[in-house]
């Protein structure tokens, strides 16, 4: 809309007018690429699938991600007691 109304306001000539369209254009790709191209093709892991679930969904309460988490990483140590962990993984079930 800007490059609209500059080529509208400066009655630009026809290479300047393409020159600012060109410019125009390229604002939109790279626009494109920032907010839509990038995250889409973002690789996301289960954990944060699972924070974003909570976040929409509050009534979780962190169960889900410490589910996901303590069920991914099996034997790898992670801080806290097994009951804990268990009880963790039945409520988030």
């Amino acid at each position: 809309l800007a490059v609209v109304l500059a080529d509208f306001a400066l009655n630009l000539s026809p290479a300047p007018r393409a020159v600012v369209m060109l410019c125009g254009l390229g604002g939109v790709a790279i626009a494109l690429w920032h907010w839509v191209v990038r995250p889409a093709r973002a690789r996301l892991g289960i954990s944060d699938i699972a924070g974003r679930v909570e976040s929409v969904y509050p009534d979780f309460e962190d169960r889900l991600r410490s589910t996901v988490d303590f069920v991914r990483e099996g034997d790898v140590a992670t801080p806290g007691s097994e009951p804990m962990k268990r009880a963790a993984v039945t409520m988030g079930a």
